[in-house]
């Protein structure tokens, strides 16, 4: 399959994207929520607006302040990320299951959890296929 060999060439053996550049395994963060959030922040203190260039720069060199003050914060073990409860626990079990996978221990899926992966592929497979016919590939 042609669109599986350049998966394979640009995202696995490339040295343009090694694994580690584009992989979440083992970081805690895995989203760009944190992104997300502080641009909703900054379009809040905005108004939802376009404001005026001289309020932009303003806007930017606060938060430009307060990013130094985190990292130093950060650094000194005074902050911590905030984690809403609903997505700590999910992001516990994940740590875990890593943690066991490290340390070389089998992890016993669910029957479901096997099925619902096998028929994920067939979909993937069936995509590729027909994006594959799309392109003349």
């Amino acid at each position: 399959m042609p669109l599986m060999e350049y998966v394979r060439r640009t995202w696995l053996e490339s040295d343009v994207w090694p694994v580690h550049s584009w992989s979440v395994y083992g970081r805690s963060v895995r989203t760009n929520n944190d992104v997300e959030g502080w641009h909703r922040r900054l379009n809040h203190k905005a108004n939802d607006s376009c404001p005026p260039f001289y309020l932009l720069a303003k806007f930017l060199n606060d938060e430009a302040v307060t990013a130094v003050r985190n990292a130093e914060l950060v650094s000194d073990m005074k902050l911590r990320r905030y984690q809403r409860a609903r997505y700590a626990t999910p992001q516990g079990k994940t740590f875990a299951l890593w943690k066991s996978y490290r340390e070389g221990n089998h992890v016993q899926l669910p029957v479901q959890a096997i099925c619902e992966c096998h028929r994920r592929r067939r979909v993937i497979e069936q995509c590729v296929d027909l994006c594959e016919q799309v392109c003349g590939l």
